[in-house]
């Protein structure tokens, strides 16, 4: 009876193994063919008329390439942007514009792997510089101005993920084209099958981070 058992407890154990690698598998894989990092671009705030500094955000031992872009006075409130997938900070210099035309002071940087900014992209990473990126903008942006986080696709989840462990920084959130889960997203861009899906991390949850979240928040699709 006793040798029965000790057999179940180690089939348990086993079968746990199995499931907790089988786990990381499909999480690491997921990741490998979801980051597509971008090289620099050419074109910065200096090009689109803006006076700007150049700045260097530690973030967990990798350096992030960004941008701050004061507002002209009367500052209005302060912005800082997440980026989605495949794109780089020059990519959003128009975007910039348009909100430094209406006294806006501007954040802007890139992902770790993304145009100039060291290392290498994954989950915890983007995340960890998502925090870091909102800390930098809660420093420089002008005091008693409005904050507002505004994230698109990737970037949404970046920004929920980051806001959700360094909540203050931001008054106000924007999402542009937000996934409702890293896992609906990856089964979308079928990275993964959908029955396996359960088996990846519940990550970049928009759904669930937006129930907790206790700011304005605007969602915009199109």
């Amino acid at each position: 009876m006793k040798s029965r058992i000790r057999i179940a407890l180690w089939l348990v154990i086993l079968l746990a193994g199995l499931a907790g690698a089988t786990h990381q598998v499909i999480y690491f894989g997921t990741q490998r063919g979801g980051f597509d990092p971008q090289p620099p671009g050419l074109a910065t705030p200096r090009d689109f008329g803006m006076r700007f500094d150049s700045l260097k955000i530690a973030s967990g031992g990798r350096v992030l390439d960004a941008w701050w872009i004061p507002a002209e006075a009367p500052a209005a409130g302060a912005v800082v942007l997440f980026q989605g997938n495949a794109e780089n900070t020059s990519e959003w210099l128009e975007a910039a514009r348009l909100l430094h035309g209406h006294h806006l002071s501007v954040l802007e940087f890139d992902y770790s792997g993304y145009g100039r900014s060291t290392g290498t992209p994954s989950i915890a990473a983007v995340i960890e510089d998502g925090v870091n990126a909102l800390r930098t903008f809660e420093r420089l942006a002008p005091a008693g101005v409005p904050r507002t986080g505004v994230g698109l696709s990737l970037g949404a989840a970046v920004l929920m993920e980051a806001n959700s462990r360094y909540p203050g920084a931001v008054q106000r959130v924007a999402l542009m084209e937000p996934f409702s889960s890293g896992r609906a997203a990856a089964v979308h861009l079928r990275l993964l099958p959908a029955w396996l899906a359960t088996l990846m991390p519940d990550v970049l949850d928009n759904v669930r981070l937006a129930r907790s979240l206790n700011v304005p928040l605007l969602i915009v699709h199109s």
